[in-house]
């Protein structure tokens, strides 16, 4: 006996092979959209309808496209944070500061330990990171060894203006002019 052919929901076309785990609808893989394990590859918390393999055209566009453009925006913004070391002994003109700091863990490289941290205060409001301390740890399995990156920063809100200014002062000072 043969098994019944599933209809696509969108084209109709007698091949709805896989199933959209939003509304359980059948879709061919013409109709359906594979999601990438990068699109919300920094976000802290992936809500649990935008962490499907795959989900038709629709539910794509109706739940899972504005929260990949707010996610994109949010990425943009936290490429923008200025990131502050704990070693800086200048003056930081913060105007509003979390309670907490944020922390990365077991991170491949220094560059991906910032960007991680930077999405996160990003994620939550601020334009800055103060206090800010990225660290590699080393190990060593054998004949192969890597690196393992931590960081942690206490999100701010940062004057950009009087950071700005503060380091034009600077640059005057130290040229002697």
């Amino acid at each position: 006996m043969t098994e019944p052919t599933l209809e696509c929901a969108a084209c109709r076309r007698p091949k709805g092979q896989h199933e959209c785990p939003l509304c359980q609808d059948h879709f061919c893989r013409n109709c359906v959209r594979f999601r990438v394990d990068s699109d919300f590859e920094f976000a802290h918390a992936v809500q649990e309808n935008l962490s499907h393999s795959k989900v038709c055209m629709r539910c794509f566009d109706e739940q899972i496209a504005p929260e990949l453009s707010r996610y994109e925006e949010t990425l943009e913004r936290a490429k923008q944070v200025i990131i502050i070391t704990s070693a800086y002994r200048g003056h930081t003109p913060v105007t509003k500061k979390a309670l907490t700091p944020v922390v990365v863990e077991n991170c491949h490289d220094r560059d991906e330990t910032i960007l991680r941290l930077a999405y996160q205060a990003a994620d939550q409001g601020f334009n800055g990171l103060i206090q800010t301390e990225v660290t590699a740890k080393k190990i060593r399995n054998h004949g192969h060894q890597k690196s393992e990156w931590n960081g942690r920063g206490l999100p701010a809100q940062l004057d950009e203006n009087k950071l700005r200014l503060d380091e034009m002062r600077e640059e005057v000072w130290r040229s002697g002019n």
